[in-house]
C-alpha cells in the first residue's frame, strides 16, 4: 500500500532530480520555467497540504541552494581577480626585464614577448586645472519614487504614474 503523504526520502530525492532540471533549464534558457522543469514541479503529490508541504520545503531549499550559488560565485569572482593580478604582475615583470636588459623582445624555446608601444593616455593630474573647453557637462534626472508614491497615496493624481497592487509568497513553519 503506497503512502498518500510525501517521505522525507521521497523529497530528497525529488530535490536530486529538481537540481538537475534547474541546471539544464539555467543552461538552455536562462532560468525559465521550461516543460522539463514543470514536469518535475508536476511530481509532487496530489494531496494539497502534502503540496503545501513540500513546496514548502523545495523554496527552503532553493533559497540555500541560491545563497550557496552566490557565495561560489563570489569565490569565483575572487579567483579571477587573483588571475588578473598575476597575469599583471607577470607582464609588469617582463616589461621591467626587458627595460633592465635594454630589449624589446625576449625569447623562450616555443614562444617570445614583444615590447609594444602603446598609445599614449592622458593622466589627469589636478582636474581643476582642465580649461572648460575640455569638459562636458553630463546632467542626470533621477524620479523620486517615494514622493510620487505618497502623493498618489493622498490621492493626487500624478502623471504618467499610477499604483499598482502586488502580491507575493512567504513561506511559514507551523507551531505544533
Amino acid at each position: 500500500m503506497q503512502d498518500t503523504k510525501m517521505s522525507l526520502q521521497s523529497i530528497i530525492e525529488y530535490m536530486g532530480q529538481l537540481d538537475l532540471a534547474i541546471m539544464k533549464s539555467a543552461e538552455n534558457n536562462l532560468g525559465e520555467i521550461d516543460e522539463a522543469l514543470s514536469q518535475e514541479l508536476v511530481k509532487i503529490e496530489d494531496r494539497l497540504p502534502d503540496k503545501i508541504d513540500g513546496y514548502g520545503f523545495i523554496l527552503e531549499a532553493l533559497e540555500s541552494r541560491r545563497e550557496f550559488w552566490k557565495a561560489r560565485l563570489n569565490k569565483i569572482k575572487n579567483v579571477v581577480t587573483c588571475i588578473d593580478h598575476h597575469e599583471e604582475n607577470l607582464k609588469r615583470s617582463l616589461v621591467l626585464a626587458m627595460q633592465t636588459l635594454q630589449v624589446n623582445k625576449l625569447e623562450g624555446i616555443e614562444s617570445y614577448f614583444k615590447l609594444i608601444q602603446s598609445k599614449k593616455k592622458v593622466i589627469i593630474d589636478d582636474e581643476s586645472l582642465i580649461p572648460p573647453g575640455y569638459k562636458e557637462v553630463i546632467q542626470t534626472f533621477k524620479t523620486k519614487k517615494d514622493a510620487i508614491y505618497e502623493d498618489l497615496s493622498a490621492g493626487i493624481p500624478v502623471p504618467g504614474a499610477r499604483l499598482e497592487e502586488s502580491s507575493y509568497v512567504r513561506n511559514y513553519l507551523k507551531g505544533k
